[in-house]
């Protein structure tokens, strides 16, 4: 009996044996398995954040090149032939370190064309490497040649973003237009002219003030910027408006044979005189002063098109409206102060105009005047920062400027144009050279006038009060509305999408 007991636990303890052995087999599979789908779930997670890590790193190089945009100079030439006569514009690559990095460029877009269509082929380009024009002759850069300034267009910004093990690419697109500025001659308060024989060629003068001495100012041709509609209400916004006076106060003369016995251009509501060379001319200016011009022939000295008069020689409060611009913010300043320090001329100036300016070459002491500016490249901006205190229109507050800059042309290689800002002070252009740009002193005078020859002053002007005379020629031509810079242009984004999934 006892034998056969020990004999059946025997038996039975190789059964238990089997037993252990086969849940140990199957407790190992279920946890070989959890580790496989914790590990490969633990993969999906590493991937997902390494996926999600270039998407950031694709969309930090879309804003990297909209602060490009916002902060640099490129002018609509430039814009318009990017992808196409020229490379797409681009940021240096965004080198994040161990192997993370973004790669940003911007080409023209057109959503109006099929898919295909609608970019230039940019095929295996990376910044920095040669452009071929083959995309020159598309539909999609025929669409952006030579476009209207105050029409938005549209460019698209690709951006791709690389980690280690992952890539994302992403598109957003953007339009760009004229953001309100004027195109030629602003004075806040008023603006005078005193003697010399200064011409004022195809750009038009806007003031909410007054003029003065408008019988020693010649106009001369069409403005390539205004049309008739900014200045006269239901009038063309095709046809290019007379280059001429605009105020809202009065515009004077200091004869009476230029203006009339009160020494004003209106109310007589047609004045044929008081352009300087009386062509004629003076029969597109408007002021607070002026009237209908119904019915009236245009002034006999007149041969140019189109046929005057306009409807009316007054300017009113809607007329103003229309063409008024719409005048750079502190945060517009912020970022051309933030340009001129890193491309351009940055000057910290004194109540007595000694001061310190930088370019990128290295620093240097001023007296106010400039006769060169080494170092920077075709475009930039040269700020000068007087303390507030002082007085603004005062010759110790006065930056003279003599260094020549061009000449404007519709090749972005050639082309050269600077933006002079001048804070708490003012800016005289002076000098014997061209000087194409754009010039603003918001709280000072802009004093174009020439010294001992004729300057050019090619662009627009913003200025409290401006003193034209001398010599000066003031002009403004399709050549520098093609080529207005970026900085002043509306950047707007629009859609965005993930173009990789």
């Amino acid at each position: 009996m006892i034998m056969s007991r020990l004999r059946r636990m025997r038996s039975e303890c190789g059964v238990a044996m089997v037993t252990v052995i086969l849940i140990g087999a199957g407790l190992t599979v279920v946890s070989s398995a959890a580790a496989v789908v914790t590990i490969q779930d633990f993969r999906s997670g590493s991937d997902d954040r390494r996926a999600t890590e270039a998407l950031g790193y694709a969309e930090s190089g879309v804003e990297r090149l909209l602060q490009e945009l916002r902060r640099f100079g490129y002018s609509w030439e430039r814009l318009n032939e990017a992808g196409c006569a020229q490379p797409p514009i681009s940021v240096p690559e965004g080198n994040l370190g161990a192997n993370r990095r973004f790669n940003a460029y911007l080409t023209v877009f057109d959503k109006d064309l099929p898919p295909a269509e609608r970019l230039p082929s940019v095929g295996t380009w990376k910044p920095g490497q040669p452009w071929s024009t083959d995309n020159d002759t598309k539909a999609v850069c025929v669409a952006h040649d030579n476009p209207p300034p105050t029409k938005p267009m549209l460019f698209a910004i690709t951006s791709t973003g690389e980690h280690p093990t992952a890539t994302r690419v992403v598109r957003q697109v953007v339009s760009m237009s004229t953001r309100g500025l004027p195109v030629g001659m602003y004075a806040i308060e008023y603006a005078t002219v005193k003697g010399g024989n200064p011409e004022t060629i195809s750009i038009s003068l806007i003031t909410p003030g007054y003029v003065e001495g408008r019988e020693k100012l010649e106009f001369k041709g069409i403005d390539p910027y205004y049309k008739l509609g900014h200045f006269w209400a239901g009038q063309s916004m095709e046809i290019g408006a007379p280059a001429a006076a605009h105020a809202l106060g009065q515009i004077s003369c200091g004869s009476k044979t230029a203006c009339g016995d009160d020494y004003l251009e209106h109310p007589g509501p047609l004045n044929c005189t008081a352009n300087r060379t009386a062509n004629g001319q003076s029969q597109w200016d408007q002021s607070g002063n002026g009237g209908s011009l119904a019915g009236l022939p245009q002034c006999p000295q007149w041969t140019g098109s189109p046929a005057g008069p306009p409807p009316y020689s007054s300017f009113g409060n809607d007329d103003f409206k229309r063409s008024a611009p719409q005048l750079l913010t502190e945060e517009d300043y912020a970022l051309l102060k933030q340009a001129a320090k890193d491309r351009g001329m940055y000057c910290s100036m004194k109540l007595d105009n000694n001061g310190t300016c930088t370019t990128p070459t290295g620093s240097f002491s001023t007296n106010g005047t400039v006769q060169s500016v080494p170092g920077v490249g075709n475009t930039y901006v040269a700020y000068f920062d007087y303390p507030t205190g002082g007085d603004p229109f005062s010759s110790k507050q006065t930056v003279t400027w003599k260094a020549g800059v061009g000449p404007c042309s519709d090749d972005p290689a050639v082309n050269k144009s600077v933006i002079i800002v001048v804070r708490q002070g003012s800016v005289d252009l002076t000098g014997k050279d061209e000087i194409i740009g754009a010039f603003f002193a918001p709280e000072g005078q802009a004093w174009l006038r020439g010294s001992g020859g004729i300057v050019k002053i090619h662009g627009t002007v913003i200025a409290k009060r401006i003193d034209i005379g001398g010599n000066a020629e003031v002009l403004l031509t399709p050549c520098w509305v093609n080529n207005m810079s970026s900085l002043f242009l509306r950047v707007r984004p629009l859609s965005w999408s993930e173009i990789d999934r």
